[in-house]
């Protein structure tokens, strides 16, 4: 099996309603992977209504921090993103998300950036 997040966006189809770029918002949310794997100590995560990427280069995140962070709406390369100047509360250390099983990549939809799915079993051909 294969654990990915998904690394698209919509901004019409976001259930986590992260509002329009350049906008300041506060998200309370749990990191899904350590800070720096995607860049800088940029990391991912994810509440019960969605994921999104938190690009900073302050703090050390580690999987499974549950934080409260604030920062303005971006998107880099089409996919959104918290950015700017950035501050970040971690709140205490829990247990990271449980992957969401999909059996067919078509269920890996746009609204559903940046979370946590695993995948069951894929065919390439």
């Amino acid at each position: 099996s294969i654990i990915l997040i998904l690394l698209t966006f919509n901004s019409k189809t976001n259930k986590t309603n992260y509002k329009k770029k350049e906008t300041e918002v506060t998200i309370e949310g749990i990191a899904t992977v350590d800070s720096g794997k995607w860049g800088r100590k940029g990391f991912y995560i994810q509440d019960t209504t969605g994921g999104i990427y938190v690009y900073q280069d302050e703090i050390d995140i580690i999987k499974g921090d549950k934080l409260k962070v604030t920062g303005t709406i971006d998107s880099f390369k089409g996919e959104k993103q918290i950015s700017g100047t950035v501050t970040i509360e971690k709140l205490e250390i829990v247990q990271v998300p449980v992957p969401q099983k999909v059996n067919d990549i078509s269920e890996l939809t746009q609204e559903k950036e940046g979370q946590l799915f695993k995948i069951e079993s894929l065919t390439i051909s």
